[in-house]
């Protein structure tokens, strides 16, 4: 776990049950917060961060899955292929009427996912 900058934390800590990386897995920023860990900065190795950067990154450092940042998991092909075919097995977007709050709610997110996708 980590990223390119604050450096990997790995293995990850063994006392983590699978059920924390489940959950931090289902954070969606606009309804689940991200989970909030206690990690110490000298245990993430290898980023590109000083040392003083990756203290302050981990002073209230919080984790989900990479589908915030790259939800298709890409960026590391599209980073040294010129070419790049990609199939996204999500549905087709409805265009049903308004129906109400809740359904309003998971609209706004189908948009959004939809508007990634096409970058």
């Amino acid at each position: 776990m980590g990223d390119y900058e604050l450096g990997y934390k790995s293995p990850p800590p063994s006392d983590w049950p699978l059920a924390r990386a489940v959950a931090a897995s289902s954070c969606f920023p606009p309804v689940f917060r991200p989970i909030q860990i206690k990690m110490a900065a000298e245990e993430f190795k290898n980023g590109s961060a000083s040392d003083a950067e990756r203290r302050e990154a981990t002073s209230n450092l919080r984790i989900n899955d990479g589908g915030n940042y790259d939800n298709l998991g890409l960026e590391p092909i599209w980073k040294d292929h010129a070419i790049l075919f990609c199939s996204d097995g999500g549905g087709a977007f409805d265009l049903s009427p308004d129906k109400g709050f809740l359904d309003r709610l998971v609209r706004y997110s189908e948009i959004l996912y939809n508007q990634v996708v096409a970058v």
